[in-house]
């Protein structure tokens, strides 16, 4: 059973979602997955652990692949989505001198601060698109394209980059000294994706069965399709058999 959307109205909220574009150099940057889902998904805690890549003193990675409801929605291809944990500070042992910095001002979390969240999340996109591409992105997006993504998903797909999305949850802060770490990590945990094949990323931990298939015969797309038609996306989630 394949999850596809069904378009009811004209005013898009979720702009991007009826063009969805393919990264295809350095110099384009991924978009997000359309937020009223982003925030069903949280609300609702619908994280499966299997969707846990890598994780780290700095971030955690969750990948989602095409066919997983919460890709359905990405604006781009490949999608990034980035989260701050609430009172992310910088790892410890950073600089002294930020420490200082934010010490003088109302606080020293800096998450607080958008400039921070904003440098960090085009920091983390431009590792992600050069990374990506090196890892032969492009041609993973084309050949699905061509063979359709179901068809696409159903060969081998081991040790290059892969379309979904990919959900970064930061825990601590990198600063100037060691952001040569941080890029390192992320590159590593692109790396994981890549390096997996379809069936290693599709098998649940629990039974061996697709986990991502579970997750989507589970969902419940009525209450999600009530969450879009209540902030009045006009996209309705389907099930076709």
């Amino acid at each position: 059973m394949k999850l596809t959307l069904k378009k009811v109205g004209e005013k898009a909220l979720c702009p991007g979602i009826d063009s969805v574009h393919l990264i295809t150099s350095i110099d384009q940057k991924p978009k997000g997955v359309c937020g009223p889902v982003l925030r069903y998904v949280s609300s609702n805690r619908l994280y499966s652990k299997e969707s846990s890549i890598y994780k780290s003193s700095y971030f955690q990675l969750r990948y989602y692949p095409p066919n997983h409801f919460i890709s359905i929605f990405r604006k781009s291809k490949p999608a990034v989505n980035i989260r701050f944990q609430h009172g992310v500070s910088f790892l410890s042992g950073s600089s002294r001198y930020l420490q200082e910095l934010y010490a003088q001002r109302k606080s020293i979390v800096p998450s607080s601060f958008a400039v921070w969240r904003r440098t960090l999340t085009v920091k983390i996109k431009d590792i992600f698109v050069d990374e990506w591409y090196k890892l032969g992105g492009t041609k993973s997006v084309d050949e699905a394209n061509k063979l359709g993504e179901e068809a696409f998903m159903k060969q081998d797909g081991s040790n290059i980059a892969k379309d979904g999305v990919y959900m970064f949850q930061i825990f601590n802060y990198p600063d100037p000294s060691n952001m040569d770490r941080f890029e390192e990590e992320i590159r590593k945990a692109l790396g994981m994706v890549a390096k997996k094949s379809w069936n290693e990323l599709f098998k649940s931990q629990a039974k061996n069965k697709n986990w991502v298939e579970e997750v989507n015969g589970k969902l419940n797309i009525g209450m999600l399709n009530a969450a879009l038609r209540f902030e009045r996306v006009p996209y309705r989630l389907i099930r076709k058999t």
